[in-house]
């Protein structure tokens, strides 16, 4: 739940309106007045990135927060420090970043200035990533401790809380569409399958997206809402799909290699980032959402993860 210092935060955050909140990055300058590249071109906007530090994840976490722009020798970080920080999201405006906070057996939601200044504890959640509303005035998370956790949201302005969903079912990677639905994974029928669900009436039935039994994580929304990226397969030999909104259409992006996941749309909706390789040692690419023109973007001697484009 919500620690009361974290909800006064979220009340001034609010109330101090634009003094508080950074205009758009400059690296939004240049652009079209939607903020993406050349419709034609490859993305040239900075990513959010996981930064690791030292070795050891998953299992130890080194963790900061940075940007990564696409052929630069190294990436800006963020916030830095002993903390894990992991998982970034950018807020629909561009103007603020959510991520995930571990340490001491803890974790919460933070929420920065894209500038990586004004670093603030939202939520207390039990890990896994946060995922902002189509308004920017809301995230979604994991919470809940011990047993089966549940897909919460909390309401910046006031810190409520509110509780989407409560059953026995094994699910994580709740995410956000601007069309307003939160798709996610879960153990409900077995083995992970992605589902959606309406976050304004909880209470409706989930809406099953993959049929085929596959396993079936990481859900991606991309930009207009219509498609969603994830990881299809045993974890060891997983790879990129691509399918509707609804389920139909589904189709392989990448293939034939190890532990392809993470995937994160461009903010013109062309392009697609992943990660691949080791899990202790993820190598970011990108790839059309037509399947062809794969690349690598980390750039030599950098372990980056959580490639974040929108």
């Amino acid at each position: 739940m919500i620690a009361a210092a974290a909800a006064a935060l979220a009340v001034a955050l609010v109330a101090a309106g634009g003094a508080y909140l950074l205009t758009r990055p400059d690296d939004h300058k240049g652009k079209n007045s939607s903020g993406a590249a050349p419709a034609t071109g490859f993305p040239t906007e900075p990513m959010l990135v996981r930064i690791d530090t030292a070795a050891g994840w998953p299992k130890e976490c080194h963790a900061d927060i940075g940007t990564y722009t696409p052929g630069a020798a190294a990436p800006t970080p963020l916030v830095e420090g002993p903390a894990c920080d992991v998982l970034p999201e950018r807020s629909p405006d561009g103007r603020l970043i959510a991520f995930t906070r571990s340490g001491d057996g803890a974790s919460s939601a933070q929420v920065m200035n894209a500038d990586g200044s004004h670093v603030h504890k939202v939520a207390d959640i039990a890990g896994g990533r946060v995922t902002w509303s189509p308004d920017g005035t809301r995230l979604a998370y994991m919470g809940g401790s011990g047993g089966t956790h549940q897909i919460f949201t909390v309401t910046l302005a006031n810190g409520t809380v509110t509780r989407l969903t409560d059953d026995g079912s094994a699910k994580d990677d709740p995410m956000w569409s601007s069309k307003g639905q939160i798709v996610f994974w879960s153990k409900k029928d077995g083995v992970e399958q992605i589902y959606t669900l309406d976050p304004d009436h909880p209470s409706r039935p989930w809406v099953r997206v993959t049929k085929d039994g596959v396993r079936s994580v990481d859900p991606e929304w991309s930009p207009d809402g219509t498609k969603i990226a994830y990881t299809r397969g045993p974890s060891a030999t997983s790879d990129i799909w691509v399918m509707d909104a609804d389920g139909s259409h589904g189709r392989a992006l990448t293939s034939g290699a190890d532990h392809d996941m993470d995937p994160g749309w461009s903010r013109n909706g062309r392009w697609l980032c992943y990660v691949r390789g080791p899990v202790g040692t993820p190598v970011i690419h990108a790839i059309k959402a037509d399947g062809t023109g794969d690349r690598v973007l980390t750039p030599a001697g950098h372990v980056l993860g959580h490639p974040s484009w929108s």
